[in-house]
């Protein structure tokens, strides 16, 4: 049996050894890589863990792949990306105002998953915003995203109707948090674009 080119029994007897989570976790980073929302790995995940081992996999596995990511953005295009703000200044007080506010903004990004985490994860890797500020922002960020999807992925394996309209519901109120920061972003580009002219 396969689902979306897993092989199913396989994983099932990975999932089974006593480093079983771990591997996932592993796999769950890795899969992270390819740009595509609820990875195979997530159904997986869902599939052969409870609802708490399954949701501190793919929490885990998130914070692999963002940390690696963002290193990996950083050393090879912070560089250039500096070189090009000394040239476009609107652009690079921009990119300071961001990074004063990184936190927050790295938070709502994450909050609003339908935008895909690997562009977040490289625009923080591109900025100027600090490790330490993107590393909570996307572990508190990825936190709701995460359990109502794994819960969502739970209740729809047990076929619980209730469970997934809880699920839905959350992953509802989670997605249009950030809305309400939309004219907050969007003044703080106005006011950029204004002194520049």
């Amino acid at each position: 049996m396969h689902l979306q080119g897993f092989d199913l029994e396989s994983l099932e007897n990975i999932s089974q050894t006593k480093y079983g989570l771990w591997v996932f976790v592993f796999l769950y980073a890795a899969t992270s890589f390819i740009p595509i929302p609820f990875a195979p790995t997530s159904f997986a995940v869902g599939f052969f863990f409870s609802l708490i081992s399954a949701f501190i996999c793919t929490l885990l596995g998130s914070m692999l792949f963002a940390v690696v990511m963002f290193y990996i953005t950083r050393v090879l295009g912070k560089e250039y990306i500096d070189l090009w703000l000394n040239r476009h200044k609107k652009y690079y007080e921009l990119d300071l105002k961001i990074s004063k506010s990184g936190f927050i903004d790295i938070f709502l990004l994450r909050l609003f998953f339908i935008i895909p985490s690997q562009f977040v994860t490289i625009l923080a890797g591109l900025s100027a915003i600090r490790f330490r500020d993107f590393f909570y922002a996307t572990f508190l960020g990825n936190f709701l995203p995460l359990f109502f999807s794994i819960s969502l992925i739970r209740a729809g394996i047990h076929q619980n109707i209730i469970g997934i309209i809880a699920s839905l519901m959350g992953l509802f109120i989670v997605l249009i948090i950030p809305l309400f920061f939309v004219s907050k972003i969007k003044k703080m580009f106005l006011n950029n674009n204004s002194k520049e002219k």
